[in-house]
């Protein structure tokens, strides 16, 4: 029988770090939880930085033409080794971009897009860098455990006993997840997560169920 729980425990233990590392290594993000995290982000920044300023120096080029047919011809006349000639010049033919013909703005690439990604990944930087500043720490009020793990990147709330419905929904209503290989109710550290946390420590103090 011990030996069958030890063995539970493990396999706990290693679908837990499984997750961990799939998200780590997840191609489509980059996870809080990756040491990396910071230096992946600023990389991303960089490169979007690059597509922009590219960007933008394909619609300073394309203002310069006055109507669809006047672009054409003055695109056909630059040299072949011009970097941005076939670019351009299929922009201006593409139908969808060519709408309304005569106004040369309707070409324009979109920047908008790159600019807003560009500010949310700046904005989890500076979030990453308040969270550095959080110091591991755990109190106890109303007997429930307040835990900060910087090693896991989370905020845990641990309970003497099973909390009632009441309390799980307020939980789940807040953040929190529970998570059977912490044996903790917990989500992501940031300021937020810790100040609902501490708010739900004096909130649920009336609604934990005896084992």
């Amino acid at each position: 029988h011990n030996n069958m729980d030890k063995s539970i425990k493990l396999k706990e233990k290693a679908e837990y770090y499984k997750n961990k590392v799939d998200n780590i290594l997840n191609p489509n993000s980059i996870s809080s939880d990756n040491p990396e995290a910071l230096n992946l982000l600023q990389e991303k920044i960089t490169k979007l930085e690059a597509t922009l300023k590219r960007k933008k120096e394909l619609n300073e080029r394309l203002r310069k033409f006055k109507t669809r047919n006047n672009a054409i011809i003055e695109i056909n006349k630059l040299p072949d080794d011009d970097k941005d000639k076939k670019i351009l010049l299929s922009m201006v033919n593409n139908h969808y971009f060519a709408l309304p013909p005569d106004r040369i703005n309707a070409y324009y690439f979109s920047t908008t897009n790159i600019n807003a990604e560009i500010r949310r990944l700046k904005d989890r930087i500076e979030a990453l860098n308040q969270n550095s500043k959080i110091a591991d720490t755990e109190k106890i009020i109303n007997n429930i455990i307040l835990k900060i793990d910087k090693e896991d990147n989370r905020v845990k709330l641990i309970f003497p006993s099973i909390p009632s419905e009441e309390a799980r929904n307020k939980l789940k209503s807040n953040g929190f997840k529970w998570s059977p290989f912490n044996k903790a109710w917990q989500r992501k550290l940031n300021n937020s997560a810790l100040y609902y946390a501490e708010y739900l420590q004096k909130e649920i103090k009336d609604f934990c169920e005896v084992y």
